[in-house]
């Protein structure tokens, strides 16, 4: 009786770690860590991977601002000007506060349209030109 007292509780003890280390491996990833991952993604010019790693924050995040204005960047800097306007007007719809730092993502977004437009129309009139 003594021993089948002892293996039930060694059975509840193994049971009841085992389930608490496999909670702690299925909790998301702090969107403080990934900012900081995006950010050496971004270092190193692979815009790319930090866009998707920045998408897998949650809009409830406490971040999801600094999220938002870094996604928006990175798809300026990746040379997505529609989805870095749709990630600044995201901002600007959810964080009005912050609206300078939106219209200026949009502004810079609109003008990097407008050099290549510029730039697309002197190669064409040079081109005419010879």
């Amino acid at each position: 009786m003594h021993n089948l007292k002892f293996l039930l509780s060694f059975l509840g003890i193994a049971s009841f770690s085992f389930l608490a280390k496999a909670q702690q491996q299925d909790e998301p990833e702090s969107s403080g860590s990934i900012i900081e991952k995006c950010s050496k993604l971004y270092e190193s010019g692979n815009y790319h991977k930090a866009i998707e790693l920045y998408k897998t924050v949650s809009c409830s995040d406490t971040n999801y601002s600094t999220v938002l204005h870094e996604l928006s960047f990175a798809c300026y800097m990746d040379s997505d000007y529609d989805n870095s306007i749709t990630y600044a007007k995201q901002g600007l719809v959810a964080f009005p506060e912050k609206s300078a730092d939106w219209y200026n993502f949009w502004c810079m977004s609109d003008m990097a349209w407008m050099r290549c437009l510029l730039s697309s129309m002197v190669l064409t009139a040079s081109s005419f030109l010879r």
